[in-house]
């Protein structure tokens, strides 16, 4: 492991046990998980696009794929001797390859919460409490943002996303990273805190009701008529075909909306 990389996971680890000794808030573990992700993005990862399946390797992990349904779960790291062994769905449609990739990068956050020593089961720096449910809650969300971080690497990002917002950009440079469009979208507007006036949502058509995500600019954080929650813009843009939902959504927010299709069943829209 590069020194560099070595210095951030140390630094990572060595905040999420004196948290947790003190059983005290763990406000600066997502910034210090990324700052993993950063690292080795940039001396590991290679791309952009980034390999996940590199970075599994330098962490000592033996990335096996297999079929089945990633409704239940899409990945596990098992711990043995000196690493680790990851399990995950894998599939061959362009869908499916984007979330394997998101897969093996997420598991790869996993793997920071242990230590790994060659002459034993790698074991974990704090326990998991199965049980506690905001616990699980709680790493899942950071490996999700180390995941984000080493496969959109931010100084990456900011040379491909202009200053006028625009939903062209974002699924190309989604194209770019070889990720889901709500990636960068989450990258964009959440965590690197670009187009902070914009409110993105994305729209998974031909089910009943829509379903509709948002993704909030940090000065648009709060939902009004202009910038509707999702749970509202569901029932605004009501219908089953694209077209009508575009048609709902451009008759509800004359010259200020943008809509773009992506794939077949999932529609992205902008104020």
């Amino acid at each position: 492991m590069p020194p560099a990389v070595r210095h951030a996971v140390d630094a990572f680890q060595r905040y999420v046990c004196d948290r947790y000794s003190h059983r005290a808030a763990w406000l600066d573990s997502r910034k210090l998980i990324q700052a993993v992700a950063d690292a080795l993005a940039v001396r590991v990862g290679g791309g952009p696009p980034i390999d996940p399946r590199s970075v599994a390797k330098s962490l000592s992990i033996d990335v096996r794929f297999r079929n089945g349904s990633p409704d239940k779960s899409c990945g596990e790291l098992i711990p043995v001797h000196g690493g680790f062994r990851a399990s995950v769905v894998g599939g061959d449609s362009v869908g499916e390859r984007l979330r394997t990739r998101f897969t093996v990068a997420h598991e790869c956050g996993h793997s920071l919460f242990f230590r790994c020593d060659e002459r034993r089961v790698s074991w974990r720096i704090v326990p998991r409490q199965v049980v506690d449910r905001r616990s699980i809650q709680r790493e899942e969300g950071l490996c999700d943002a180390f995941a984000g971080a080493l496969l959109v690497p931010a100084d990456l990002l900011a040379g491909r996303i202009p200053a006028h917002p625009r939903l062209t950009s974002l699924l190309a440079a989604a194209s770019y990273f070889a990720v889901a469009p709500e990636v960068v979208a989450r990258r964009v507007l959440h965590e690197c805190q670009m187009w902070p006036g914009t409110v993105v949502y994305q729209v998974l058509l031909g089910r009943s009701p829509l379903t509709v995500r948002a993704f909030r600019g940090v000065s648009r954080r709060s939902a009004d008529a202009k910038a509707p929650s999702a749970l509202a813009l569901a029932g605004i843009v009501r219908g089953n075909t694209r077209m009508a939902v575009v048609e709902a959504f451009k008759k509800a927010f004359p010259g200020v909306g943008e809509a773009k299709a992506y794939a077949t069943s999932t529609l992205w829209l902008m104020l």
